[in-house]
């Protein structure tokens, strides 16, 4: 049974009873504070192997405590719960050290989870540290600990891999569960990439193998010096090839393949050791990677319902924000935007309007032209989006796109006046999806008119209104696929 030392403080007396009561059952010993002063000053009195605390109490923040407990317990177990968070703060308390976060309300089992997974990565973390000075792939382990985008950190691990180890390819793959599959998420070193070769099941291949044995693989030496391997090897010109399993938990999650061509050099037994602890290493950056994705859609659901919110507010837009966004990600596509890029463009056009939630009904369901004095108020929308927005740790390329969505390439646009370039590349994306779904959408002002009717203002009103060059690239784009392309909401961006 657990013997642990577990510190829990929050400044919420149910939380404090809630976290005794089911640690304590799990074995672990348990103690708890209201406030992070008195929480350091039981710090200071005995050892703790877990700190589980509240971001926001009262007097010292948990990011505070986490600090100045760092300073007295410096291998203290750091473990975050609020109901509070935000990407940034948990982001920032990552920085800090901490092994797991979790959300109020909890149940017994999300709690329990949370700590045996901060202490497994504290031990795999140990095991690192043990073995740190034995080559310079682990100077970079805070560059993987601070990549939170998961795609961009399996491209690290396989450059980091291939540059420091002097293999020739190298790949990393992670276990599908639901299909059972191993699917390739990074290369390097293969010129031509068989589509076979990007998904193996559990036991295919040596990289099969090792997941299904949860052991690493060496081979040294090809076909002709491994002949029983020949339905294994993929390639008759590898040397010497390493398969190790990413694990986390004793559960495997992944597999890291090396390959050399040069027989003077091959893999070896130094190789296999130090590769298998970086895989722990890289297995806590896939938990990290993964974590900051989980809250990221969770403030995804947030903003879906902020947007739910102007829709019921104002019932002419309905649709409007989705509508926008199928457009601007037509656009976006056309450009050849980044995958990252697409989910940055397709975010803010949905929340392009949020602002509008501060706006009186009056004016939103008004019939009529506004007035002067209306449309002055109107033109504060954008601005109130980002004071919306601006704390819950969206990027300042999708805050500015959104203040920014109403100004002209003229310059005679809203509210800076901004013009040409100066106006940011969303922005005047989103400025012809606004108008295009507007036109053809019915309004208490306007009829609506037809899609070509749309594009020939869209077309009327190019170089003052709108970038010259994306009016081009939206017109040249067939009705066909702006009738028939499938809509985008934030639950697309969701994964």
């Amino acid at each position: 049974m657990s013997k642990e030392r577990i510190l829990v403080v929050d400044d919420e007396r149910t939380i404090l009873e809630l976290g005794q009561r089911f640690l304590s059952s799990e074995g672990f010993n348990v103690e708890t504070a209201s406030q992070g002063m008195q929480a350091m000053k039981l710090l200071e009195q005995g050892p703790y192997e877990i700190l589980l605390t509240d971001i926001r109490m009262p007097g010292m923040s948990g990011l505070e405590l986490m600090k100045m407990a760092r300073s007295v317990r410096p291998e203290i177990i750091m473990v975050v719960i609020t109901g509070h968070g935000t990407i940034t703060t948990a982001i920032e308390s990552l920085k800090m050290g901490a092994m797991g976060f979790i959300l109020k309300p909890f149940t017994r089992q999300e709690l329990l989870s949370a700590i045996h997974n901060a202490l497994d990565k504290y031990r795999l973390r140990q095991e690192n540290v043990r073995m740190k000075s034995l080559m310079p792939l682990f100077q970079v382990n805070q560059q993987l600990m601070m990549q939170t985008d998961l795609t961009h950190l399996m491209r690290l691990i396989v450059d980091l891999v291939k540059t420091e180890l002097k293999v020739d390819r190298a790949s990393i793959m992670l276990l599908n569960e639901k299909t059972g599959e191993l699917v390739v998420k990074a290369t390097t070193g293969f010129e031509n990439l068989d589509e076979n070769k990007l998904k193996k099941h559990v036991g295919e291949g040596i990289a099969g193998l090792a997941v299904e044995k949860k052991q690493p693989i060496l081979v040294q030496g090809g076909i002709e010096e491994n002949p029983d391997l020949k339905g294994l090897l993929d390639d008759e010109k590898v040397a010497s090839g390493l398969a190790v399993p990413i694990m986390i938990r004793k559960k495997v999650i992944g597999v890291l393949n090396l390959s050399k061509f040069n027989r003077g050099q091959p893999l070896g037994e130094s190789d296999l050791g130090l590769i298998s602890i970086f895989c722990g290493q890289i297995a806590v950056a896939i938990e990290n990677a993964r974590l900051y994705r989980d809250i990221r859609n969770s403030y995804l659901r947030t903003l879906q319902a902020l947007v739910a919110a102007i829709e019921i507010k104002d019932q002419f837009s309905k649709g409007h924000s989705s509508g926008v966004a199928q457009y601007a990600g037509i656009i976006g596509k056309a450009l050849q935007l980044s995958k990252g890029r697409m989910q940055d463009l397709i975010i803010a056009a949905i929340l392009h309007d949020i602002g509008k939630i501060g706006s009186s009904d009056d004016i939103l369901k008004k019939g009529s032209k506004l007035s002067e004095d209306e449309f002055e108020l109107m033109k504060s929308h954008p601005g109130n989006a980002v004071k919306i927005l601006e704390t819950i740790g969206l990027s300042q390329e999708i805050l500015s796109s959104i203040l920014h969505h109403h100004e002209w390439w003229d310059g005679s646009g809203y509210p800076k006046g901004l013009s040409k370039e100066e106006i940011p590349l969303f922005s005047r994306i989103i400025a012809i999806a606004d108008t295009i779904d507007a036109m053809t959408t019915p309004r208490p002002y306007q009829q609506e008119v037809t899609l070509a009717e749309a594009r020939d203002e869209i077309r009327r009103f190019k170089g003052s209104q709108f970038d010259p060059k994306l009016v081009d690239i939206f017109l040249g784009i067939e009705e066909k696929t702006l009738l028939n392309s499938e809509s985008s909401d934030l639950d697309a961006l969701s994964g």
